[in-house]
């Protein structure tokens, strides 16, 4: 009776099971959710796969339930919105392929769209938990996405020549002004001094005719001319305002020095002829007989050949031919009872370009140094991003232009000194 019993209910669940099996109501379970696997790159138009392995028994509800993918360095959400399951690898979140949630059977491929679109660019990492009838308590699935598009990288190549370009025009700038500011210095002080000369000149009497004193005059305004800005490029004495990309001649700075010698050795002896020639014509102021003109004229125009010769006469040279001269004029002019007043004293120019200059050379070397601290910052701050395969973000951008301009600006900048120019000066 006993093994009756027994048999029956074997037959019983034998009959149970296969019944089930052929209704596929009893079939084991299996559910198994597999990502890319690995990193992968992709458009913000494109979608990213995910594989669903389903046993018999079909999933329903399939859907992603969170999403903890976000970009590794502002940790902003890859999908703000969730996540679709998709049939087709591309098209738009609002394609009629794409749902919240889907019923799958089988094994088969999905893929994933974010519901609000994807961002521009980055690198997004982390994991979505992807649930089901099957595993209400969902499945962790690993990601790893790049995002960027040709165009981007293209951008990029052309932010890191632009940041080239900044870095050549900031640095031959900056480099081209202070240099050529400091070498500037002598030839600004010896201006004034000629001004000083000049300025004394123009107070002599009008009475007295220009063409008396016309060697003293050209004398002058050679000087000054060789001491202009375009004069002094000219001769490769100092650095054009904007230096060329190819490259530029080296300066002269024994020419410079030359000149400079040269010029200084004229200013006392112009000085001293201007003197005389302002005392010589001093009666005119009051008195104007032909006969005092006369006079005056011949005296001046003496002094006038002292300034001809190239080489400029030494003090003592020019004491010694004023002296006769101006003894015979004031002889002449007792005789006409002319009195022969004091000499007046020449007028001086402001030394406002070379204090320029200095406060130039002072901002310039300011903003030097701040240039080298910003630099240097972002170059800390920032890497090469060419490399990275989410290339196309903001700060990505911003780096390519920080490499561009790079860490030598600052020592380029740096090492035009003052004493450098100083001492190629000095020879």
């Amino acid at each position: 009776m006993r093994k009756r019993t027994t048999r029956y209910i074997v037959s019983i669940i034998g009959l149970l099971v296969l019944s089930a099996v052929a209704n596929g109501q009893g079939a084991p379970l299996a559910w198994a959710v597999h990502g890319p696997g690995a990193a992968i790159t992709v458009t913000p138009d494109d979608r990213f796969p995910i594989v669903f392995v389903i046993g018999a028994q079909p999933a329903n509800n399939v859907r992603v339930l969170s999403s903890s993918v976000a970009e590794q360095d502002d940790r902003t959400s890859i999908a703000k919105q969730g996540f679709l399951l998709c049939t087709a690898a591309q098209g738009a979140p609002t394609d009629p392929d794409c749902k919240v949630s889907v019923n799958i059977t089988g094994t088969g491929t999905y893929w994933l769209q974010a519901a609000g679109g994807l961002p521009s660019a980055g690198h997004y990492t982390g994991s979505i938990l992807v649930s089901s009838s099957v595993k209400p308590e969902g499945e962790s699935v690993a990601l790893d996405v790049y995002i960027s598009t040709a165009w981007q990288k293209f951008f990029g190549a052309v932010a890191v020549l632009v940041g080239v370009g900044l870095s050549w025009l900031l640095t031959e700038w900056l480099r081209t002004r202070h240099t050529r500011a400091e070498l500037l210095v002598p030839a600004a002080f010896l201006r004034e001094q000629l001004q000083r000369v000049a300025d004394a000149l123009d107070t002599v009497p009008k009475a007295l005719p220009t063409s008396t004193f016309d060697h003293t005059t050209r004398r002058l305004r050679s000087l000054q001319d060789r001491l202009t800005e375009t004069a002094l490029e000219r001769e490769r004495f100092i650095p054009r305002s904007i230096s060329s990309p190819f490259g530029a001649p080296a300066l002269d700075a024994q020419g410079y020095k030359a000149l400079i010698e040269a010029v200084q050795k004229w200013i006392d002896p112009l000085l001293g002829v201007v003197a005389a020639i302002r005392k010589a014509a001093e009666p005119l102021l009051t008195d104007g007989r032909k006969e005092v003109l006369a006079l005056v004229e011949a005296a001046v125009s003496q002094v006038d050949q002292l300034v001809i010769d190239d080489a400029p006469p030494t003090a003592s040279t020019l004491a010694t031919k004023l002296t006769p001269i101006q003894a015979t004029l004031e002889s002449e002019l007792r005789k006409l009872s002319v009195p022969v007043p004091a000499p007046v004293a020449g007028a001086s120019a402001a030394g406002a370009s070379a204090q320029q200059i200095q406060l130039d050379l002072a901002r310039s070397g300011a903003l030097a140094w701040a240039l080298t601290a910003v630099i240097t910052t972002l170059i800390g701050w920032y890497v090469v991003v060419l490399s990275d395969l989410g290339f196309g973000t903001c700060r990505d951008y911003v780096m390519c232009v920080a490499w561009g301009l790079g860490l030598p600006i600052g020592a380029g900048l740096l090492q035009q000194t003052r004493q450098s120019v100083v001492t190629a000066l000095k020879g």
